[in-house]
Formats: structure tokens, sequence, C-alpha cells
């Protein structure tokens, strides 16, 4: 998928970025950027930044609670552009990881997901 220009430079930069405390920061934007691609309806970017969102986020020690959001709403986007496979995973993970971690209050907005991928 073609990633925006912003994803794409802000991917860049977490590369070059390797295990800083801006990590936390860059995940933050990505996630923030693929929610306005979301609600704009670009989903092809907004997989993308969720995607490059969720890869940094599993980097960073003590953030389960925000990647369970990132992959979560990752899982949504791929629903929608029509992965459901790849979608079911992403949700499964962010269940997993909040059943593994004290972000479980989190998964309580995974479940309406899965019953729309299910319906």
């Amino acid at each position: 998928m073609a990633g925006s220009p912003l994803a794409a430079a802000l991917a860049q930069a977490t590369q070059e970025n390797g295990g800083s405390a801006d990590q936390a920061v860059l995940g933050a934007e990505l996630h923030e950027a693929a929610i306005g691609y979301y609600m704009s309806g670009d989903y092809g970017a907004a997989h993308d930044a969720f995607a490059n969102a969720a890869a940094i986020r599993r980097k960073i020690p003590g953030g389960e609670v925000e990647l369970i959001k990132t992959l979560s709403a990752l899982g949504n986007t791929r629903r929608l552009l029509g992965d459901f496979t790849a979608a079911l995973e992403s949700l499964n993970e962010a269940i997993q990881l909040a059943e593994d971690t004290d972000g479980i209050e989190v998964a309580i907005g995974v479940g309406p997901r899965i019953n729309r991928l299910i319906v």
C-alpha cells in the first residue's frame, strides 16, 4: 500500500532514532496521523501509519496500553480494506496483549470490532 509522505517521513525518522525516548513521541504522532487519514477515508495511508506506529510501540517498554489501542485500530483498518485475516491477527494480538498485561480494560473496545468481523 502506498503510504503518505508524512507516514514515510515519520517511519524514516523512527529508523534513524533507535531506542530513544523519542520513539514514544513518534509512535503517538504516527497513531494520530493515522486517525486523520482514517477519518478522511484514506484507509491505505491510515493502515501504513498504524502499522508503523505498532512497530514503534512494540519496542517501548511499558507501552502495552498504547500498543493495544494501535493494534485495535490497525485491525479495524485492515477490515475496511478487506484483509480480514490480517484484521483478525491484529485484533487477536491486541486481545492477547491485553490479557497478558494490565491493559485489559482497553480490550473491551476491541470486542465490537471482532463482532463486526464475524457478522
